[in-house]
């Protein structure tokens, strides 16, 4: 995967970088990856791809490489959620402590 994805920074030809991206997209969903790693490795293509096609915004790279239907995936979202909810307790962790001194209640 690692000498893939360098391949894929170190071409110059768009014909070929497009290849080389799809071909790593199904990789990354037929490998045995844990969702966290298929995640980070989506997001890395998507950075990747978004420097080499400066012209095209992130929902056109998504719907050119299928980004997209990866990120519809159960395992996807289930790891966006739980993304969402460790964010929302550590919001809620910093914001009681002031709330208390606000002489509010966490209600």
């Amino acid at each position: 995967m690692g000498i893939a994805t360098m391949k894929l920074i170190v071409e110059e030809e768009d014909r070929r970088t497009i290849e080389v991206a799809s071909q790593l997209i199904k990789r990354i969903s037929q490998e045995s990856y844990t969702e966290e790693q298929q995640q980070r490795l989506l997001r890395l293509l998507e950075t990747i791809l978004i420097y080499k096609f400066p012209e095209m915004s992130r929902r056109e790279i998504e719907g050119m490489f299928g980004l997209s239907e990866l990120k519809q995936t159960k395992v996807y979202q289930e790891a966006k959620q739980e993304g969402r909810e460790e964010r929302d307790q550590e919001i809620m962790s910093k914001m009681i402590p002031k709330f208390l001194s606000l002489n509010w209640t966490v209600e």
